[in-house]
């Protein structure tokens, strides 16, 4: 929801909107997700199915070239300054160790 539609609320609803949103709410979901995918995993590898993990996607030769056309495709797409900021997250994600 956009400020401007939140600011047109009453202060009631805008209230509701409070108590059943931020980071608490998210967490909440995050949990949810977090099981669903759980049980997901869990059932398909008891189907017998494979997890294929790609460490550094961008840098492996079949996914890194598929990888960067549709960032840049996107980046494009959106326009603007996506670009630069793109560009500012990842050089904060080299500077963070993980």
């Amino acid at each position: 929801m956009s400020q401007r539609s939140y600011d047109s609320l009453p202060a009631d609803l805008q209230q509701v909107i409070d108590d059943h949103s931020g980071l608490e709410w998210s967490l909440r979901a995050a949990e949810v997700y977090d099981e669903m995918i759980r049980q997901g995993r869990e059932e398909a590898v008891e189907a017998g199915h494979e997890f294929v993990v790609i460490e550094d996607a961008l840098e492996d030769p079949e996914w890194g070239p598929v990888l960067q056309q549709t960032i840049d495709d996107y980046l494009e797409d959106i326009g603007g300054s996506a670009n630069d900021i793109y560009e500012a997250a990842m050089d904060l994600q080299q500077s963070c160790p993980v």
